[in-house]
C-alpha cells in the first residue's frame, strides 16, 4: 500500500473487511481525491461498488485501475467479476484469461475463470479452473464451491460428496459449502439431508437466496410430482443451451409425428400422446408458482416465500387449480362456459409463471400482459356466449387468438435469457 497520509484508504479497506461497503467506498475515495493515481485504491473501490451492484460504477473503477497498472493480474480477474454480474459473459471470460496470463500462480486469476465458465455454463472448464486454483491454494472456499458446482451439474455425484464432505470436514462453519452439499443432496434426490444442509447454511447467513431457494425447493420435494420435475431440472441444467432446444423442439416435433400414426381403434392413444405432452409441458412451466401455491398452506414453510413468491403463488397456482377445476366440470357437464373459464385460467398460468419473479422488466411486462390478454380473452368468450348479438364475434375471435399465440409464444420466448431473469 503506499503512503496514506490521511488515513482514509486505511480506514476504508477496514470497513471493506466489515463489509460495510458503502462506509468504506466514501474512505476510499476520500484517499483517491488526495491521490488520484493510486491503482491500489481503484481495485478496493471497485470491490465495495461490486458488493453493493452498483455495477457501472464498479466497471469504471476497475479500468481506471487498469490504466494505471496495466500489468496487475488482480485488477483483471476482479473486472472478470464485475463483468459476470453485468452479463457479459464471453468478455468475463477474456478478461479472466488475460489475468491467468499475466499471472498464471493467482489462484484468484483461476477463480475469475472458473466464475466466467460456470456463468456460460462451461462445466469441464470450470472444474478444471477450480482444480488450478486449489492447486495454488488449497484453502480456497470459492475454488472449492466452485469445483463442486461443476461436478454436480457433470453427474460426477460420487466425486461431488466425497469432496464436499471434505470441504465440511476443513470448515463446518461455512454457510456456502452447507448450501453447495444441499444441492448436491437433492439433487441425488435425498431431500431431507438437503433441507438440514440448507437449515445450516441460513442459520450461518440468514440472507443467503441460494441455500433459501433450496430449502423450498426441498420442502417441495415432499411431492413426488415435484421430484419428477426437478429431475428434469437437473438433467437440462447438464445440458448446453443449444442442446436445451434441441430438448425442447424434439419433443414437439416428436409428438406431431407420432400422434397421426394412430388412426382408427389406435386414435385414443395418439390422444393419450397429445395429452400427456400438454400436462408435461404445463407443469415444466408452472411447478414453481403451483409448488409454492401449495406451501402458502404450511404454517412453517410459508415464511421461506418471498412476497413476489407469493404474489406468483396466488396467480399461477390458483389459476391452474381452479382452471383444473373447472375444466372438470365443463367437461363432465358439457358446459362450454366452464371450459372456456378453466382453459383461459390455465392459459393466463403461462406467462403468469414468468411474471412476479421475474427480474427482467421488458420480460416481467410481456408475459404479464400476455397473461391479462388471456384472461381477456376468456370473459370475452364467456360474454359472447350468453350474448351474442351484443358483441361481434369477429373481434372475439381476434382476441382469442392472440392470446392463444401469446400463450404458445412464451413457452418458446420463457428461454430468452433477456426476457426471463429469475429472482
Amino acid at each position: 500500500m503506499s503512503y496514506d497520509p490521511s488515513g482514509n484508504l486505511a480506514r476504508g479497506l477496514l470497513l471493506k473487511e466489515q463489509r460495510r461497503y458503502a462506509e468504506a467506498e466514501e474512505y476510499i475515495k476520500g484517499a483517491l481525491g488526495s491521490e488520484p493515481n493510486n491503482p491500489f485504491a481503484f481495485h478496493a473501490l471497485a470491490a465495495c461498488q461490486f458488493h453493493q451492484e452498483k455495477l457501472t460504477e464498479a466497471l469504471d473503477s476497475i479500468s481506471q485501475a487498469i490504466a494505471l497498472d496495466p500489468n496487475e493480474s488482480d485488477h483483471r480477474a476482479l473486472k472478470a467479476f464485475i463483468l459476470v454480474g453485468a452479463e457479459k459473459k464471453a468478455e468475463a471470460r477474456r478478461e479472466a484469461q488475460e489475468a491467468v496470463s499475466l499471472d498464471p500462480h493467482s489462484a484468484y486469476a483461476h477463480c475469475a475463470v472458473a466464475q466466467a465458465s460456470m456463468a456460460l455454463e462451461k462445466w469441464p472448464e470450470t472444474e478444471e479452473a477450480a482444480r488450478q486454483a486449489l492447486s495454488i491454494d488449497p484453502e480456497n472456499v470459492f475454488a472449492g464451491n466452485a469445483l463442486a458446482h461443476a461436478l454436480r451439474l457433470q453427474n460426477k455425484m460420487a466425486e461431488n460428496r466425497a469432496h464436499v464432505d471434505d470441504m465440511l470436514a476443513r470448515d463446518p462453519e461455512d454457510a456456502y459449502t452447507h448450501s453447495t452439499a444441499g444441492w448436491a443432496a437433492l439433487q441425488s434426490g435425498d431431500t431431507r439431508r438437503a433441507e438440514d444442509h440448507f437449515r445450516e447454511a441460513l442459520r450461518l447467513d440468514p440472507n443467503m437466496d441460494g441455500a433459501r431457494e433450496g430449502l423450498l425447493h426441498s420442502f417441495k420435494a415432499r411431492s413426488v410430482f415435484y421430484r419428477a420435475y426437478l429431475k428434469y431440472c437437473f438433467w437440462m441444467q447438464r445440458l448446453s443451451e443449444r442442446a436445451r432446444w434441441a430438448v425442447i423442439i424434439g419433443l414437439m416435433l416428436g409428438v406431431r409425428f407420432i400422434r397421426p400414426l394412430f388412426t382408427g381403434a389406435a386414435a385414443p392413444i395418439g390422444v393419450a400422446i397429445g395429452a400427456l405432452y400438454f400436462l408435461f409441458v404445463l407443469w415444466v412451466h408452472v411447478a414453481q408458482g403451483v409448488g409454492n401455491f401449495i406451501l402458502l398452506t404450511d404454517r412453517f414453510a410459508r415464511y421461506a416465500l418471498k412476497f413476489r413468491e407469493r404474489i406468483e403463488a396466488v396467480f399461477v397456482g390458483a389459476s391452474v387449480l381452479s382452471g383444473i377445476v373447472c375444466l372438470g366440470i365443463g367437461l363432465a357437464l358439457s358446459a362450454h362456459i366452464w371450459t372456456i373459464l378453466g382453459s383461459a385460467l390455465i392459459g393466463a398460468a403461462f406467462p403468469f409463471a414468468y411474471t412476479f419473479t421475474n427480474d427482467s422488466k421488458p420480460g416481467a411486462a410481456l408475459f404479464g400482459s400476455v397473461g391479462l390478454l388471456a384472461l381477456v380473452a376468456g370473459g370475452l368468450e364467456i360474454y359472447a356466449s350468453l350474448l351474442p348479438e351484443t358483441i361481434d364475434p369477429e373481434l372475439v375471435g381476434s382476441i382469442t387468438t392472440f392470446a392463444i399465440v401469446g400463450v404458445v409464444g412464451t413457452t418458446w420466448l420463457c428461454n430468452v435469457r433477456a426476457l426471463n431473469q429469475p429472482m
